[in-house]
């Protein structure tokens, strides 16, 4: 088994906090791939993980560039091969919700949220955001940190709704609730990290424009039982 992490950032020229993560990841014997520049997050992932030719018990990561994972790096690694053994998983990640309603804003109400990180611009200045249980079954996932095994994405489709006007919104939900429709179990686990961003890109046009599409694509309410 190989476990790979996709990282999209902007500049080879990374920051402190990517190079970090990338040392991090790489000191547990997990292959980095940074996609620099790229147009779509979609196709960034796609293409990506269809270069690799992986085997199917292989675990994949797609994460955010600006996350620093704060727990021992072995346990970071004995937590993510845990989470992706449980009986019909699709993807695993740090937080999601249980359930969805139009207007599908995945942490609203809060009491159908789940799992734990901390945000903020250091470990000096963060600071807590508890959403839930952090070892419960969600029916969707927050695209800061997602897991998956290569066989989960051989079953579902990575390619961006038609629809969809934005390149890099919904792509998150999109993927983890393809994978519950398909008959997989996503789950959030006990791998703390934080967070540089406090999302800053919610409310942009498109992903407004990618949220209401992706309204109209699914039978919401759509829930964990």
């Amino acid at each position: 088994m190989k476990i790979y992490a996709f990282i999209p950032t902007r500049s080879s020229i990374l920051n402190p906090t990517t190079e970090r993560l990338v040392s991090y990841l790489s000191s547990v014997d997990i292959e980095v791939k940074l996609l620099i520049n790229e147009k779509s997050i979609f196709e960034a992932y796609e293409n990506g993980f269809k270069s690799l030719n992986a085997e199917k018990d292989d675990i994949i990561i797609f994460c955010h560039d600006d996350i620093d994972i704060i727990m021992d790096p072995s346990e970071f690694r004995e937590e993510l091969i845990k989470g992706l053994d449980k009986p019909h998983v699709g993807f695993v990640g740090v937080a999601g919700a249980s359930k969805l309603d139009k207007p599908c804003v995945w942490w609203r109400p809060e009491n159908n949220r789940k799992g734990f990180i901390f945000h903020g611009p250091s470990r000096a200045e963060m600071f807590p955001t508890p959403y839930g249980k952090l070892d419960a079954e969600v029916l969707v996932l927050d695209g800061v940190f997602l897991a998956t095994k290569a066989s989960v994405l051989n079953t579902i489709s990575m390619k961006k709704p038609a629809p969809f006007k934005g390149e890099w919104d919904f792509y998150d939900l999109e993927l983890t609730l393809r994978a519950w429709e398909a008959g997989f179990n996503n789950y959030v686990v006990p791998i703390i990290m934080r967070h540089a961003s406090v999302g800053e890109l919610v409310g942009r046009e498109s992903w407004h424009q990618n949220r209401l599409v992706f309204g109209n694509l699914h039978m919401f309410p759509l829930e964990v039982k």
